[in-house]
């Protein structure tokens, strides 16, 4: 049983007992469920580091991970160009998810509270503010 499954348990427990559950109560309670569904999130954005590769323009040469691997519900022949993706074997999937896992790690108090206060343009925001990784729109990436 997960946390979050817990925490609402919790919740509706606390709030079938009338009158012994404060507001403030509940607020934290469901700030704790956000936090905990957004934390769960950031892991599955990492687990999903082996959908990506090595892409190299090539028109500009420029190197950056993009995804390969379709979307589940998307169009049927959906797959990217392959010849210009580099696949180097479970070891980069394996550094690029551990690089995830940093950076989740490092940063996730502050993505947490980009989604809390409901950020318009979350992926500018951490690239450029939080992590201070993008100095200029060259590393943004929607796809990501």
């Amino acid at each position: 049983v997960g946390v979050a499954a817990v925490l609402r348990l919790l919740q509706l427990l606390l709030l079938s007992e009338k009158g012994h559950c404060s507001l403030q109560l509940v607020f934290r309670l469901q700030q704790s469920l956000l936090e905990t569904h957004l934390s769960e999130l950031l892991e599955e954005v990492c687990n999903s580091m082996n959908d990506y590769a090595l892409h190299v323009d090539p028109d500009t040469q420029h190197k950056q991970y993009r995804r390969f691997a379709p979307r589940s519900g998307g169009a049927p022949g959906d797959f990217p160009d392959f010849n210009h993706f580099q696949f180097d074997g479970p070891d980069a999937s394996n550094a690029l998810k551990f690089a995830c896992e940093t950076l989740v790690d490092d940063l996730e108090d502050e993505i947490i509270l980009l989604f809390r206060r409901d950020t318009e343009h979350v992926s500018e925001e951490l690239c450029s503010r939080v992590s201070d990784y993008c100095k200029d729109s060259s590393h943004t990436n929607e796809e990501l």
